[in-house]
């Protein structure tokens, strides 16, 4: 097997001047094979995220009644990607003899290359390939051969912004999925009656960031650029007869109250109805206790908690309301 290798878009071979002496007629045919013992023709293949596209192909000589004839001369070979064609180059002198084949392996496009033009995705690749001009092309309809060419993509790296808000007022909610160094919007509005007080975007106020764009004090979006990693975010309303006061859902103006906030030890959630579920939250998202109380008063140990900024979601009488506490 001869093997040549050789970059089809940065080879074009300049040949000398032919003369008009022709050496007969052949009739010279291209299949696509695999690269293993077997040598089976192939019609398609997968080139890994990464990997180089190496092709493997061999040109015959076929057997006709009316030309008795072996090829030796220079081949020549036109690539096409998509129908549209790539290069052009030449693999020197080669002898085929009548009725047998040469096997060539190429390096037809580096990893770099195929990454560099976003050719990812399924593709239709070619070779044709012709004797030189010495020889006259017998029949012509076999001397190209195609191969779909699927190049996997680069894998995804995604990250997760969780909306602690329950009550349908951002948008969109619950655990969003986002592409590494996507942007990703997010759309507020406030319940009726109430107004946006306050926006957390990893249980840090960012009302004052030009990330958040309102057109009211009910309607808004923020959005996180560039995200790299995992996030939280969240929104307070004030009723609007009282401005200022944190209210979430439809507490009317009752207020559910953490004290002492900064906490050390323990804290004292207060709710105006009893607590039928407590869930609390780091700033990652993570939920680090659960509880069931049933109470109004609902007594909370938060001494094993390491420091930081953490979120506490209860839901009293089918209504969730969101509250943040510091652990020091």
């Amino acid at each position: 097997m001869k093997k040549i290798y050789s970059l089809i878009l940065a080879i074009f071979l300049t040949f000398p001047q032919l003369s008009a002496q022709s050496y007969g007629t052949v009739d010279l045919g291209i299949w696509f094979i695999d690269n293993g013992t077997s040598q089976q023709q192939i019609y398609s293949m997968t080139v890994p995220y990464g990997s180089d596209f190496n092709t493997c192909f061999a040109v015959y000589n076929f057997y006709m009644q009316e030309y008795y004839v072996n090829f030796y001369d220079t081949l020549h070979f036109d690539a096409y990607l998509d129908g549209q064609l790539i290069g052009m180059f030449g693999s020197d002198v080669q002898n085929i003899p009548l009725a047998s084949g040469v096997f060539f392996n190429l390096l037809t496009m580096p990893a770099s290359y195929i990454a560099s033009h976003n050719y990812y995705g399924t593709h239709t690749f070619g070779y044709k390939v012709s004797p030189s001009s010495y020889w006259t092309e017998a029949e012509w309809s076999d001397n190209m051969a195609t191969i779909t060419v699927t190049f996997e993509a680069p894998p995804v790296t995604t990250h997760t912004i969780q909306v602690i808000n329950t009550d349908g007022t951002v948008s969109p909610s619950g655990m969003v999925t986002v592409n590494n160094g996507d942007n990703k919007v997010f759309t507020i509005t406030a319940p009726a009656g109430r107004h946006i007080d306050v926006v957390y975007a990893d249980g840090v106020d960012v009302s004052a960031s030009t990330n958040l764009v309102t057109s009211d004090n009910i309607h808004g979006t923020y959005t996180f650029y560039g995200v790299t990693s995992d996030h939280t975010f969240f929104v307070t309303y004030a009723v609007d007869e009282t401005p200022g006061e944190d209210a979430v859902a439809d507490f009317d103006e009752n207020s559910v109250d953490i004290t002492p906030n900064p906490a050390t030890d323990h804290i004292f959630i207060t709710s105006p109805k009893p607590v039928e579920m407590l869930e609390v939250f780091d700033l990652s998202g993570r939920r680090v206790m659960t509880a069931a109380p049933g109470g109004n008063t609902v007594p909370l140990s938060v001494g094993d908690l390491e420091s930081g900024v953490y979120f506490v979601k209860l839901l009293t009488d089918g209504e969730t309301v969101v509250r943040k506490f510091v652990k020091r």
